[in-house]
């Protein structure tokens, strides 16, 4: 039950960021399932919560927990901005829909997006650990899929402007060309994301491993 909430979870979000291609109904909407399964899936994870100020702490496990407290209040902020924009299931968007008020909510849910990317790079070992053995889910492949990814993650980061939607104000998407592309490039850009928070993650243990060889050459 728990890896089908977390493969649900990502195809749900890129539908939530495609407003402008399914509309405010189907976005609200999705929004609201979105919300669902990130509070199933926290749940299912109370015992991580429970226990995240005990052992100690090494740099993946900080890097870790500031991921996913960062996700906690992105996953709030993009609901009450949400629910308090909302023009057609909660109907408070004509008393509250102003542009600082979207702008926030449209900024959060693209470093939402990141912040799950970077969830998903840091979980990847234990996501393959769970899913059946097959060829195209092995680890090298998945690993070399990834590689071929990287520059279209970066292609995509610069088609979509997403320095500008991150820091610079512009979150806005006025996307009108082909949806598959659209979905393609958010894909990619997850993916890339991904890929660098894994290969950050493990910094740490190839400077060890490779301190250590050094002192058992000498």
């Amino acid at each position: 039950m728990r890896i089908c909430i977390d493969i649900a979870m990502f195809p749900i979000l890129l539908t939530a960021l495609a407003f402008r291609i399914t509309g405010g109904l189907t976005h609200e909407w999705t929004g609201i399932f979105a919300a669902i399964l990130f509070l199933i899936h926290n749940i299912l994870n109370l015992r991580w919560h429970k226990g995240v100020l005990k052992g100690r702490f090494n740099f993946k496990r900080l890097l870790n927990t500031a991921v996913n407290f960062s996700l906690v209040i992105l996953a709030a902020t993009i609901l009450s901005t949400g629910i308090l924009a909302s023009a057609h299931i909660f109907g408070f968007g004509n008393y509250f829909n102003g542009m600082e008020l979207r702008q926030i909510h449209s900024v959060s849910a693209y470093w939402f997006l990141i912040g799950v990317s970077a969830h998903i790079g840091l979980h990847w070992d234990m996501i393959l650990a769970r899913m059946p053995r097959c060829a195209f889910l092995s680890e090298k492949i998945a690993r070399i899929a990834l590689l071929l990814i990287l520059p279209f993650g970066i292609w995509a980061w610069i088609e979509r402007n997403m320095t500008g939607k991150l820091f610079l104000g512009y979150s806005f998407d006025f996307h009108e060309g082909c949806a598959t592309l659209f979905f393609f490039e958010n894909l990619v850009i997850a993916a890339l994301v991904a890929l660098l928070t894994r290969l950050v993650s493990k910094i740490p243990d190839i400077i060890f491993s490779k301190t250590k060889k050094q002192k058992e050459k000498k």
